[in-house]
Order: C-alpha cells, then structure tokens, then sequence
C-alpha cells in the first residue's frame, strides 16, 4: 500500500482464509497475462521479472518459467544456493521429461517464489488444488502444468528465500511428524498416473 504505482494493487481478506484458499483468491484477482504467488518474506533480485517474463516469451509452450534461488536467512545474509541441477542448456524443459525425473526420485525442487506463471495456462488448468496436502499445492500445480505445457528457465540466481526453522515448510518437511514427504510421494504418484 505504500507504493503510489497504478499498476500495484493491495488486497487484504478480512479474515485468515488459509494458504490454499489465498492463492486461489489471487489467481482469481489477477488481472495480467503472468502471475507469480510471492511470500512476502522474499525478494526479487531487479532483474527477475524481466528475465522471467523474456523465457516465457521465448518459449511460448512454456506454462511457467523459474529461476534460481540463494537461500537466505531471517537477517537476508545468504547462507547457500537452492539451484537445480542437470537441466538442458536451451533454457527449456519438456513437461512430459520433467515429470519423468519427478517420478524417477529425481529432487526436482522448483520453488514457488521463483516461479511466473503463464495466466492463460492456469485457466486452462482451473484452480489450484491440495488433494494430498495443503503443503503441496504447488507441486501438484506444477506436475498438473507439465501434463499440458514445457517448462521455462532462467539459470541465474535472481530470487532470494528466506529459509528459518519456524517457517511452515521446515515444520512440514525437516521435523518429526512432518507430513510433507508423504504428501511429496502421493503427489509423485498422481504423477504417475
């Protein structure tokens, strides 16, 4: 709300609806060709919009695009890259090998924050979803993108993610009694299907 640009717009739900139902809220609200949904605990490096939104012009069977992450922590002083490894030199992944590695067991980690993704895709495809988990939402949106479409890259660091052990993905994924790798497994294999 600070900003003064016509373009930004500020939504606030009256009450805490959950993250599920806020990100189907903001596809919803949106109103642009792209969307990204950004945890405001994270930043974007100047360039990632450009470059994001330039791979998926590029690459026009692209239903998203992401890039590479620098972990950060809760002061913003870097503590290590969250890239990916092994994907193709053309900027370019097909969505039916993406899902190949995916099921193979392949840690393909696209994060969220780094992703810009293509408006008309995610009407084609309806709203998110969370058969398993609600802590799996983006990997069933982005496993239900790659039946459909490719997937864009940009191979350079231009998101930072605040990582911190109270944050729900740590609970969910680096705890005892965490749900997120079962929910990971039945999301695999819906993959498979």
């Amino acid at each position: 709300r600070s900003y003064t640009d016509c373009r930004l717009k500020s939504f606030r739900n009256e009450t805490n609806i959950g993250m599920h139902r806020n990100w189907n809220r903001t596809i919803e609200l949106n109103t642009s060709p792209y969307l990204i949904i950004f945890g405001d605990d994270n930043v974007f490096l100047p360039e990632f919009l450009s470059e994001s939104v330039a791979a998926l012009e590029e690459h026009p069977r692209a239903a998203f695009s992401f890039t590479f992450a620098t972990a950060i922590d809760l002061d913003g002083v870097p503590n290590g890259s969250l890239n990916i490894e092994n994907l193709p030199s053309e900027g370019v992944l097909d969505g039916v090998e993406f899902l190949h590695r995916i099921v193979s067991g392949e840690n393909f980690v696209i994060r969220d924050a780094t992703a810009l993704m293509r408006s008309s895709a995610l009407e084609l495809l309806g709203p998110l979803d969370n058969p398993h988990s609600e802590h799996s939402t983006d990997l069933n949106l982005f496993y239900r993108f790659a039946t459909e479409f490719d997937i864009a890259f940009v191979p350079k660091e231009l998101v930072q993610i605040r990582i911190h052990p109270g944050q729900d993905s740590a609970l969910r994924f680096r705890t005892a009694g965490g749900t997120g790798q079962l929910a990971q497994m039945a999301e695999r294999t819906d993959a498979i299907a």
